[in-house]
């Protein structure tokens, strides 16, 4: 499986081979530091990923999957320019993504060309005068979609909103702890199946797949309550309403490996339309539902890293759990749970490794 979270190296350095005297100077010197002189060093060059899942039926399988960042070797040196994840589950392919990126004169992101799940997407950056990111304009196959981010003075992205939908990240200093998600009662549901901003839920394919399934789900209920209540011809009114909340826990001694692609990348964004990545490592998701009160409805998927070895505050082996209550039925109508487990291996390299076109 994926994630905005969650890659064999060959011709790449490991981690736990490598020291900081071999650090090229200007590589060194040109990189932002996040607090942490680690990600002035060390790259995230690949993420390897091996997993079993069961399902209560007695149903099994397994998948694998391949991230890869390349980094310039010329001017920007040391940015990432190219990304590309693969995956795999029971000899089919269920995903073939890869991005291209592109600077400024000042080393920040300019644009980004991606595959992602199908689609052509373009994300522009924007800044001021003064260099200040401003903010992101979106095409997704040549189609202009209207996005809206609030960005906090430090960069951190505040919320997204597109199409009916939106997310409230909530920050402690620099972690993200929440994510509400909201959704307006006057939006089409054709709208809200089909945003961006959809893509900001879960950590992988099959989480995200099941929140807009389960979420779109107490839409469609609280439209059609709202429209027998409505005392004007069954009017919507345009109110934001809260659907789901996900729960983000980080390790405070381990740094996010996926910071170091996101150098050049402003604020708190990075590649694949990730706006809330945090400093620290998130080590555990909660997901869940909510009444129209607010209260906890159910929860919709636990994923959790259980055990993993760290180098130089940098994640290298990790092993995971990840658990989806109700995920199907069986033709009587029985509930069938889905539980997931494997590893992760963060590679990483100090310096560059682009390749000759």
């Amino acid at each position: 499986m994926k994630n905005h979270v969650l890659k064999a190296l060959i011709g790449l350095v490991f981690l736990m081979s490598c020291s900081k005297t071999n650090v090229d100077a200007e590589f060194s010197e040109g990189l932002e530091q996040r607090g942490n002189d680690n990600h002035k060093i060390w790259n995230l060059a690949q993420i390897d990923k091996h997993y079993t899942y069961s399902l209560s039926d007695g149903s099994a399988g397994s998948g694998e999957g391949l991230d890869k960042y390349e980094y310039s070797c010329v001017r920007p040196y040391g940015r990432a320019i190219k990304f590309s994840s693969h995956a795999e589950e029971d000899g089919g392919v269920l995903w073939e993504n890869a991005s291209t990126m592109t600077y400024n004169d000042n080393f920040k992101i300019s644009v980004e060309k991606a595959q992602e799940f199908g689609d052509e997407v373009v994300r522009t950056f924007h800044y001021d005068a003064d260099y200040k990111w401003t903010g992101i304009s979106t095409e997704v196959n040549g189609e202009n979609v209207e996005t809206e981010l609030e960005i906090g003075p430090g960069g951190q992205v505040k919320s997204y909103t597109s199409d009916g939908v939106r997310f409230e990240y909530l920050w402690r200093a620099d972690n993200t702890y929440m994510m509400k998600i909201y959704l307006q009662s006057s939006a089409a549901l054709s709208s809200v199946q089909n945003s961006q901003a959809f893509n900001q839920l879960g950590f992988n394919e099959l989480s995200r797949k099941k929140s807009k399934e389960l979420i779109i789900n107490s839409f469609k209920e609280h439209q059609k309550t709202e429209r027998i209540s409505s005392s004007f011809r069954g009017k919507l009114t345009d109110e934001w309403v809260l659907y789901g909340i996900e729960e983000h826990t980080v390790d405070h001694k381990v740094i996010e490996p996926y910071s170091s692609p996101a150098k050049g990348y402003p604020g708190t964004t990075s590649d694949a339309g990730l706006y809330s990545l945090s400093k620290n490592w998130t080590v555990k998701y909660n997901a869940y539902l909510v009444n129209s009160d607010g209260t906890f409805k159910n929860t919709y998927f636990t994923f959790e890293y259980d055990s993993y070895s760290v180098k130089d505050n940098l994640p290298v082996d990790a092993h995971y759990s990840y658990f989806i209550p109700d995920y199907t039925q069986d033709e009587e109508g029985n509930s069938i749970d889905y539980l997931e487990q494997g590893t992760h291996h963060f590679g990483y390299i100090s310096g560059c490794n682009q390749k000759e076109n």
